[in-house]
């Protein structure tokens, strides 16, 4: 993502774990503004945790983010507080967002909309309110909300962010706007500009001319290079039988008995597993993290029935506890949707990611490329 923090002294600061995870999850094609403070007419400054700006869907999600020294017994839709299982009630968060949301909206109709989107008007806009609670758990009983949704994970709400479709997208149509859209919006957010942005825009929208194209690209190749003679070594050992009878089923769990990952708990309980044992012992020494992680997601993909979609959510859920400071970006030196494409490649499989980069899966069998 692209992370627009607060300028406002007198704002919270969005805790690093959190920036962290979010930026692990969602792609550069998300601005991300925390901690925002937003002025509009006749009305109370707005303070917004977070808002999502999905640039490539065109779709908005504010977020108000909730932490309670309990869990949430009773999470309730308007008009009705919250209460925790310690029996204590609760300010209803999403009552909270309903105020933001005006104030938000004044902003969009007067400030952004006639010069970058004149297409719209403020009743065509639609914006998504959601609130995130790591205090919601599957105990917790959620009220059906009329508008808006509820998250427990920050896994969820990147889930939704990715995906989040809008019927009246915000769609920049003059891509030589786009830097000026993101200077706009900082600017009425109260928010910095983060660094990348001018490339991330161009690699959005024209690849071939960005700068870090070009550097990823070398600095990939180069990695690849190093790794290749050890890479070729251990793929040679594991996979020359399938290679040389390749009409024979993988030695993994066989498809008959292994649960589909879209809608099983056993699947990602599979994920987790894996995972968990090829990662074993890194203990903070990150030298082999890529390639572990490179033979877990071979187990993974291998072990599952052709087609099965497996969710990249999960698989960093898994990883993350071996992660301790470090980011899982900045260790695979790519998105993990990107890493796990050219890592299934280099394992001789054929693989596909969906277009929300959420999800990815075998193609044509286990057949080598």
């Amino acid at each position: 993502m692209l992370h627009f923090p607060s300028t406002s002294t007198s704002a919270r600061v969005a805790k690093r774990a959190d920036v962290d995870k979010l930026n692990e999850l969602l792609g550069d094609d998300v601005w991300a503004f925390s901690n925002c403070r937003v002025d509009a007419a006749n009305r109370p400054v707005a303070e917004l945790d977070w808002l999502f700006y999905n640039t490539k869907l065109g779709s908005v999600m504010l977020s108000e983010w909730k932490r309670y020294p309990d869990t949430v017994a009773e999470a309730k839709d308007r008009g009705h507080k919250w209460k925790l299982r310690n029996g204590s009630l609760q300010p209803n968060p999403l009552e909270q967002v309903d105020k933001q949301l005006e104030a938000l909206r004044w902003v969009l109709r007067e400030k952004v909309l006639p010069r970058f989107f004149p297409d719209h008007d403020g009743h065509t806009v639609k914006i998504m309110e959601s609130v995130y609670c790591p205090q919601i758990d599957r105990e917790t009983v959620k009220d059906r909300t009329q508008f808006g949704k509820m998250f427990g994970s920050i896994e969820e709400l990147c889930a939704s962010v990715n995906t989040l479709n809008s019927p009246s997208p915000l769609l920049v149509g003059d891509m030589t706007l786009v830097l000026e859209l993101a200077e706009t919006l900082a600017g009425l957010f109260r928010c910095a500009i983060p660094d990348g942005l001018e490339e991330a825009a161009v690699w959005e929208h024209n690849p071939k001319e960005s700068a870090r194209f070009w550097k990823e690209s070398r600095r990939i190749h180069s990695q690849i290079a190093a790794l290749h003679q050890e890479m070729a070594r251990l793929i040679e050992d594991e996979f020359a039988p399938r290679r040389s009878t390749p009409a024979v089923k993988p030695d993994e769990p066989s498809p008959a008995k292994t649960p589909v990952i879209k809608a099983s708990e056993d699947g990602t309980t599979f994920i987790m597993k894996q995972v968990s044992a090829h990662l074993a012992g890194v203990d903070g020494n990150f030298e082999d993290f890529e390639e572990r992680l490179g033979r877990a997601l071979h187990a993974i993909l291998v072990g599952l029935p052709p087609g099965s979609w497996i969710k990249f959510p999960t698989i960093g859920s898994a990883v993350a506890p071996f992660l301790g400071t470090e980011k899982l970006r900045t260790i695979l030196g790519a998105a993990l949707w990107e890493w796990s494409l050219k890592t299934a490649k280099r394992h001789g499989l054929s693989a596909e990611v969906d277009d929300s980069r959420l999800n990815i899966r075998i193609v044509d069998g286990h057949k080598p490329l």
